[in-house]
């Protein structure tokens, strides 16, 4: 996540309280996709708790980022069992703070 300063927003936007001094700030989003195929899928036989990963991937705008999906196809828990559970996982990036997801 980047923030960079940007100019103020239009005057029909500022509508909040007025203030002697305030800062606007512009989040930076990057788009990007991502396709994973598992062949079979159906034939899976992974238990609860066990994972099948994806291989590292990056956004391509930024590849110091590095992130892997990873699927439990019998759900993570006795609570999720009847569930599939994906995660997007972070594995590697240089800087503290980072958000994501996935649609």
């Amino acid at each position: 996540m980047s923030r960079v300063p940007s100019p103020p927003p239009p005057a029909e936007m500022s509508s909040g309280p007025v203030a002697e001094s305030w800062c606007y700030t512009q989040i930076k989003v990057v788009k990007f996709s991502y396709m994973w195929t598992i062949n079979n899928f159906s034939f899976c036989r992974e238990e609860m708790g066990e994972v099948i990963k994806s291989s590292t991937f990056s956004s391509g705008a930024n590849d110091k980022l590095k992130w892997c999906l990873r699927v439990n196809p019998k759900g993570l828990d006795e609570e999720s069992k009847d569930y599939l559970s994906l995660y997007l996982l972070l594995v590697s990036c240089p800087k503290s703070e980072v958000r994501g997801y996935s649609t």
